[in-house]
């Protein structure tokens, strides 16, 4: 550490000395010299250099201070601006691969810095390198000379099991913690289908995390089998009216059961924040700190968070997994987290701050939520009646008299009536569904 310090000598004239480390160098002692405007007269000034030996091994440095745009006033001292363009020390404390093959330093000062690059080599031939052993190998005249580049977008794994593994994991997107399968081509191929990956994510959000696309995709063929036959044995009306009850119920169930189980992650996320907070207190990386907190906390946020730190040390980066997790969870939190991990592996930064801002911003608004619901919860038990009477009226009337809708169906007025009345059904249910998850929505 460098501290300056000023002596006035005289009118305008002023001594400058230099501390390094709390040992003062008495022999370097500048003059600087003002006009009379407070400007500095630089030739009138003198700036020595100064020498500084870091220990350690290194080499002496010489450096110089340049007091240009200095200006004296006539008052008291006075701090106008304090700017800081540094950061405390810190020891290296573990060690990540980005994307493009560069090997990043975690230290304990919440810093990251590119400490190299991994080169890839090819040659002409491969075939003719010479094996050493222990995996070298070195190049041969049959081989050829090596041509060096980075290694680009690929990323850097241990083995090619440990890569098949990942890859499932990242197709799986936080499914099944069972890794002994290796990745398949239609899996791949199954999650590209918009259907089948809003399906599997459906599936994914409440809980049943051991979907696969597959049995996804292969239900979808057979209800396409199913909806046929429902329709020859029932009718054409009554078929398309079991199939849509089926439909909306199974919708209902998967979408209650993923709302609790998102509702439960949004409880336990700030006690989560906390502690990951006081392990990046302790000098660890967000790594670290997130499967630490992870084995700690309960269901279901210790299983979401110990699949994205498996991810994590497989080589995937943090921010993208969380990344990845919020959009399948819809948790706009873990979004914010996975954006301050991106900047802060970039351009570095405090972690912690913006952790205990998230965590008072999520508390704040989990109290506005409770306090909507309490002054809604009359007008969501109206609404609630209001779609389910029409509903419950009709199967009544349907199950005593089977005739009554058969006649108006036989009818081509009576037809339109029947599809117009389910239609204007189904748009008052889905506006009143709505309004009332406007009131449930924690983001």
């Amino acid at each position: 550490t460098m501290t300056t310090y000023f002596t006035k000598t005289g009118e305008n004239q002023w001594e400058v000395r230099v501390s390094l480390d709390g040992n003062a160098d008495a022999t370097n002692v500048g003059q600087l010299a003002f006009n009379g405007n407070g400007t500095l007269d630089e030739g009138a000034s003198t700036f020595p250099d100064y020498a500084f030996t870091p220990g350690g091994g290194a080499d002496p440095m010489n450096f110089g201070i340049d007091f240009d745009g200095t200006t004296q006033f006539g008052e008291d001292f006075a701090l106008d601006s304090l700017t800081q363009n540094g950061y405390a020390s810190g020891s290296l404390v573990g060690i990540a691969f980005d994307e493009v093959g560069n090997i990043v330093g975690n230290y304990s000062n919440e810093q990251s810095q590119v400490l190299g690059t991994i080169a890839l080599a090819n040659f002409r031939n491969p075939e003719g390198l010479q094996p050493e052993g222990d995996n070298a190998w070195t190049e041969t005249g049959a081989s050829g000379q090596p041509l060096l580049g980075l290694a680009g977008a690929a990323w850097v794994r241990a083995g090619s099991g440990e890569q098949q593994r990942e890859v499932l994991m990242r197709l799986r997107a936080m499914g099944s913690e069972d890794l002994s399968v290796g990745p398949e081509p239609g899996r791949d191929r199954a999650l590209r289908n918009p259907l089948v990956r809003a399906l599997t994510h459906a599936a994914w959000r409440s809980g049943y995390a051991d979907t696969d696309p597959d049995t996804v995709q292969r239900a979808l063929l057979i209800a396409l089998f199913v909806v046929p036959l429902l329709l020859l044995l029932f009718g054409l009306f009554a078929g398309l009216a079991l199939l849509a009850f089926v439909s909306v119920a199974g919708y209902l169930v998967i979408a209650r059961r993923a709302a609790r189980r998102r509702a439960l992650i949004l409880g336990q996320l700030p006690a989560f924040l906390e502690s990951v907070t006081r392990i990046l207190a302790a000098g660890n990386t967000l790594e670290v700190a997130l499967g630490q907190a992870a084995r700690e906390s309960p269901e279901p946020l210790r299983s979401l968070f110990i699949r994205v730190g498996r991810q994590v040390r497989l080589g995937a980066a943090v921010e993208e997994v969380l990344a990845e997790a919020a959009e399948i969870h819809r948790i706009r939190d873990l979004q914010v987290i996975a954006l301050a991990a991106s900047i802060n592996r970039r351009y570095g930064g405090s972690l912690r701050s913006v952790l205990r801002s998230l965590v008072q911003a999520i508390r704040s608004r989990d109290t506005a939520q409770r306090e909507l619901r309490a002054l809604t919860a009359e007008t969501r038990f109206s609404a609630m009646v209001l779609a389910v009477i029409p509903v419950g009226l009709s199967l009544y009337i349907l199950l005593q008299n089977p005739g009554y809708y058969a006649q108006m169906w036989d009818s081509t007025g009576g037809r339109w009536t029947l599809i117009a009345s389910v239609m204007l059904q189904l748009s008052g249910v889905l506006v009143i569904w709505r309004m009332m998850q406007s009131t449930e929505d924690a983001n």
